[in-house]
C-alpha cells in the first residue's frame, strides 16, 4: 500500500484520489469546454491586439509601457490556452 506524503490532504488511498488521477490522465476535452476555451482565447488575442494598437497611439512612456505589460499579459493568457489545448491532443 502506498503511502501518503505528510502534507498530502487527502490520504493515497482514497477514492478521490483514484477518480481525478483518472479524470486528468483523460485527453479528451468536452466539446462545450472546448468552445469556452476557443472563445476566451479569441477574446485573449482581440484584448492583445487593443493594447498593441493603444500603444501605438499613446505618447507619454508610462502609458505605452502600461499598455505594452497589458499586451503581454494578454499573450501569456493566449499562450496557456494554446499550450492547454495542444497538451490534451
Amino acid at each position: 500500500m502506498k503511502q501518503s506524503h505528510p502534507t498530502d490532504p487527502v490520504p493515497a488511498s482514497s477514492a478521490f484520489k483514484m477518480e481525478a488521477a483518472s479524470s486528468c490522465s483523460a485527453k479528451q476535452i468536452e466539446s462545450k469546454n472546448l468552445d469556452i476555451i476557443k472563445d476566451q482565447m479569441c477574446h485573449e488575442a482581440l484584448a492583445y491586439k487593443k493594447c498593441k494598437i493603444y500603444s501605438s497611439s499613446l505618447n507619454e512612456q508610462p502609458l505605452k509601457d502600461m499598455a505594452n505589460n497589458l499586451a503581454q499579459h494578454h499573450k501569456q493568457h493566449f499562450d496557456a490556452l494554446h499550450n492547454y489545448l495542444n497538451s490534451h491532443q
